[in-house]
């Protein structure tokens, strides 16, 4: 490799490091305070770039704002949604026993507290989702239309299989919004699980367990149910 190209290819590294640590930062910032609270300030300092970084890599902070929830989407995307089209083309391919079923929720659980609650990131992801959740902002079409509502329709259908239900059903609908919510109040509240069982920090197997609890107590409320129904 030339000079030339070398120095060209050191230029493109850093500008890619600085754009990923302005991500970063700003899932973090939007995440904690919400976009209206945070300055773009704020976002270069925790970042640790020059503040023109953001109208040069993303036209300003409302371009960073959109960026992050496009970034988010590809993540999701690349995880929990691989595993979540697999289960579609399962639904898809015919009938679903109750056992396999809930094979498949727990398929689902154990990808999305992976992502919610295992990753570095995970309580920025989490606090920021449930922001958007709460407060509305001119990212959430994107979000939705991304992943929530592909996956909140997938472990609809898993759940109204297993209860005889319209997958249509608002029960149905509920029930798993119910399951998702769980997941999300795992990640966003990360420190206060860690506090109460006395964890340093969190590790594979406590991950594990949080995986087994989530599951545990879904499925189990999914066989009372059943077994109220005579199915």
């Amino acid at each position: 490799m030339s000079e030339s190209s070398q120095s060209e290819q050191e230029a493109l590294n850093s500008s890619n490091a600085t754009r990923r640590r302005l991500l970063d930062a700003a899932l973090a910032e939007f995440g904690e305070r919400g976009f209206d609270s945070v300055s773009t300030r704020d976002l270069a300092e925790r970042a640790r770039v020059n503040q023109a970084a953001i109208p040069y890599h993303f036209g300003g902070k409302q371009g960073l704002h959109l960026a992050v929830a496009e970034d988010l989407v590809q993540m999701v995307q690349s995880s929990v949604g691989v595993t979540a089209g697999g289960i579609r083309e399962r639904l898809e391919a015919g009938p679903v026993t109750a056992e396999e079923g809930e094979l498949l929720i727990a398929t689902m659980i154990g990808k999305m507290v992976e992502f919610l609650v295992g990753a570095d990131q995970a309580r920025f992801r989490a606090a920021f989702v449930i922001r958007e959740l709460m407060h509305p902002s001119e990212v959430f079409d994107l979000l939705y239309e991304g992943y929530m509502r592909d996956i909140h329709s997938i472990l609809t259908r898993l759940v109204a299989i297993l209860l005889g239900e319209d997958p249509n059903a608002e029960s149905s609908i509920l029930r798993a919004h119910a399951l998702l919510g769980q997941m999300i109040v795992f990640g966003a509240g990360r420190e206060l699980i860690r506090r109460r069982a006395e964890w340093d920090d969190f590790t594979r197997e406590h991950l594990e367990q949080i995986k087994e609890t989530v599951t545990e107590t879904f499925v189990a409320s999914i066989r009372g149910m059943r077994l109220e129904r005579g199915l």
